[in-house]
């Protein structure tokens, strides 16, 4: 039984076999004709590629694909050659036209500079000028108003010998004579002493106290002369009298009443153009 099993397994297996190798074959066959058709494909685009290369100059087909690579290595080699420069440029310093630039700019600063430090010295001259000014000028009036405030009627004796009114106001003044002329009362601090005569006048742009040694004067006496104001082009002097009339001049008459004027008005005219005007109460 078992040799009639095992002669039907090979005669079985002697009738499939040339099934088998048929099959075989035909893959074979299956794979001969895609080969040969892969080898007809590249061949044709081979000829194709090689038709347009012939048909165009070779050389510069060739030149261009060597640029097309080698550019990224150029510009590789110009990064590392600019780096290079300037590390050689910064070692080596700056220019003779980078070096006249810099002045240049550095002399456009320092004139800037100069004009601005030059405007502000020079406002504050011009304010410190003007804050002396006004000064001198608040320290006349406060002078002019205290010796008019102890204004005194008092005749007096002039050098010639002949009495004097108590207030005298010239528009023209002689030679050491004063604009305005009156006597006044002594110090707070000196109420001994005698009555003062003293006088304002204005010489060379500047108006001048006269004070006189004693009220009635010796012959050939001068008075002593202070500086008060400096700067003055004009001075101008009016006098009220009782019956509030202005008057250029003052020179009383013996027989006038009104020995000393009700008010003085001061009119003071700069050099600097400013006009100032002052009028004070004396009864």
């Amino acid at each position: 039984m078992m040799k009639q099993r095992i002669g039907k397994m090979l005669r079985k297996q002697a009738l499939s076999f040339p099934r088998i190798t048929s099959d075989f074959a035909g893959v074979l066959c299956q794979l001969s004709r895609m080969a040969s058709c892969s080898i007809r494909r590249e061949s044709s685009q081979i000829k194709h590629l090689d038709s347009r290369l012939r048909g165009n100059d070779n050389l510069s087909n060739i030149a261009l694909i060597k640029t097309a690579l080698s550019q990224p290595f150029d510009k590789l080699r110009t990064n590392g050659k600019r780096h290079h420069h300037l590390n050689q440029r910064f070692l080596r310093g700056f220019t003779l036209i980078e070096l006249l630039v810099a002045l240049v700019v550095l002399v456009l600063i320092a004139i800037a500079g100069y004009s601005g430090l030059n405007t502000v010295l020079h406002t504050r001259d011009r304010i410190a000028q003007e804050t002396r000014k006004w000064q001198h000028l608040s320290y006349f009036f406060s002078r002019l108003e205290q010796d008019l405030a102890q204004v005194v009627s008092r005749p007096v004796r002039g050098t010639d010998g002949f009495s004097q009114a108590e207030w005298l106001g010239r528009t023209v003044a002689l030679e050491h004579e004063a604009h305005l002329t009156f006597t006044r009362s002594s110090m707070a601090d000196a109420a001994l002493a005698a009555p003062q005569r003293i006088g304002y006048r204005l010489q060379n742009n500047t108006i001048s106290l006269f004070r006189w040694p004693f009220p009635d004067q010796a012959p050939n006496t001068l008075p002593i002369i202070y500086p008060l104001l400096e700067g003055v082009q004009d001075f101008r002097l009016r006098h009220l009298d009782g019956n509030r009339i202005w008057h250029e001049q003052w020179l009383p008459a013996p027989s006038t009443v009104d020995k000393i004027p009700a008010a003085l008005e001061v009119q003071l005219t700069l050099v600097s153009g400013e006009k100032i005007t002052r009028v004070f109460a004396l009864q």
